[in-house]
């Protein structure tokens, strides 16, 4: 009898478990992450740069998703912001591109993933106690204050693709050990503001790669003569 009733209490902890993974999974997904472009030009200006974005991207990077192994992680699909990531790099590209121009942007991949190592580590003890007891809901409460010396808390952003036909390829990162926040990051307006910065920094790339490619090729004509 007493063997059954370990037995039991394990059963019991194992599917109290399962439902607080499933919890912390559908509240990650359920977010939406709203983003301010203060720069962006009104659609019905006239001299607003025209941009065609054709999105090459699979129905499953479009979505979001997570892992745990060999790193914890939440990759944010397009949804997960609002408004939706592509289209607030639409509006990135159409502020920072010259007035009235035509841009031409393919993008075959646009990644938004946050890495969590940091957070896990600071809320095994404590998450994993307060889960089990059942008093969190199924969410993970982080502390308010992050201990010294423990790092892995990292946001980056990949996008890749083709402006005007010259192929690009950039990463942007920052780190978030520093931002203080309940159960996700996205809590924090300095998170999101980091956010915003990362997808300026990369559309001041993307154009760089732009305006190089495009000085090649006049040095190029040039060379050739009449």
């Amino acid at each position: 009898m007493i063997a059954s009733f370990h037995l039991g209490a394990r059963a019991r902890t194992l599917l109290v478990l399962i439902a607080a993974a499933s919890g912390v999974t559908g509240c990650a997904s359920q977010q939406r992450i709203p983003l301010e472009s203060t720069k962006a030009a009104s659609p019905a200006s006239p001299t607003v740069a025209t941009v065609s974005l054709v999105d090459a991207r699979s129905k499953q990077d479009r979505e979001f998703h997570l892992g745990g192994h060999p790193h914890c992680y939440r990759s944010y699909g397009d949804d997960s912001f609002v408004p939706p990531k592509v289209e607030y790099l639409r509006h990135v590209v159409e502020a920072k591109a010259p007035s009235s121009a035509k841009v031409q942007l393919k993008v075959s991949r646009f990644e938004t993933i946050e890495y969590c190592d940091g957070s896990v580590e600071r809320t095994r003890p404590s998450g994993l106690a307060a889960t089990v007891a059942g008093v969190t809901g199924g969410k993970v409460l982080l502390p308010v204050d992050p201990p010294k010396g423990i790092k892995g808390d990292r946001f980056t952003l990949h996008l890749a693709g083709t402006v005007d036909g010259t192929p690009f390829d950039i990463s942007e990162e920052f780190d978030y050990d520093d931002i203080k926040f309940t159960n996700f990051p996205a809590e924090s307006s300095e998170y999101r503001q980091r956010i915003e910065r990362a997808i300026d920094a990369a559309v001041d790339q993307l154009f760089k790669v732009s305006a190089a490619d495009s000085a090649n090729a006049a040095s190029n004509n040039r060379g050739r003569g009449p």
